[in-house]
């Protein structure tokens, strides 16, 4: 499903480093998280969802109803990284889907 938000929300859990001179008013954040949460954003836009969430976000909330959105390349990060929308079963879901879902697995007799 695909949405025109003005806006896109996009999730990534990781480390920052604080800096700036908050005593006039100006702080900023850094590092390759940071950078990592802004070509998350990139592929947001190419895939134009409103919410997108790195694997890092998933694998700390398991019950939150989440779906792949496939693996992605992001510019200056080595390999694929796999995104997430919202949708689809819960992880805790997946885990227990019931043995005879309509027929014989493969490599199961019937």
């Amino acid at each position: 499903m695909q949405y025109d938000f003005p806006v896109r929300y996009v999730l990534h859990f990781g480390e920052v480093t604080v800096g700036g001179a908050p005593s006039l008013g100006e702080e900023s954040l850094s590092g390759p998280d940071v950078n990592f949460v802004f070509r998350l954003e990139k592929v947001a836009a190419g895939l134009k969802q409103p919410f997108l969430c790195s694997e890092g976000v998933v694998r700390r909330l398991p019950e939150t109803v989440f779906k792949s959105a496939g693996r992605h390349q992001l510019p200056g990060f080595a390999g694929d990284h796999e995104v997430f929308i919202l949708g689809g079963a819960t992880q805790g879901q997946a885990d227990q889907a019931p043995e005879d879902a309509g027929g014989p697995s493969d490599g199961e007799q019937t």
